[in-house]
């Protein structure tokens, strides 16, 4: 009986198909595109707490999710590897000394070669009136 009521606790706590790994997403956190005419990246969500962040990339109907994973951090910036079928997608990001300010450089690969680059700039939500 006892074992029973320990799996009905875990299942409630963390119900199966949810997912396992945390991640907060703030205004402080926030980062969208400067350019709003953009056809590529619109926002960055950067969780510093859980070490990952998450990308959306500007999509028809709506933005289509890049997913969250775990970045490195280097010397002077983040880097995370986004693997979507046979393209992966390195994010290397480059926060201001303010923090304001979010520099990011997309690298597209395929059989390990980079094939594309795109730079974009975008701006913290943290100062934005509500």
């Amino acid at each position: 009986m006892l074992y029973k009521l320990m799996l009905i606790f875990l299942l409630i706590k963390n119900p199966l198909g949810s997912p396992t790994d945390e991640f907060i997403e703030t205004i402080e956190n926030t980062y969208l595109v400067e350019n709003s005419n953009n056809s590529g990246i619109t926002k960055i969500v950067i969780d510093p707490t859980h070490k990952k962040v998450k990308v959306w990339e500007s999509c028809i109907p709506k933005d289509c999710d890049w997913g969250i994973v775990t970045y490195t951090q280097k010397k002077d910036h983040l880097e995370a590897m986004f693997a979507m079928g046979d393209i992966k997608k390195l994010a290397i990001l480059n926060l201001s000394k303010d923090r304001l300010t979010l520099n990011a450089e997309i690298k597209y690969i395929t059989n390990q070669k980079i094939f594309k680059t795109v730079n974009y700039s975008l701006k913290s939500q943290k100062n934005r009136k509500k």
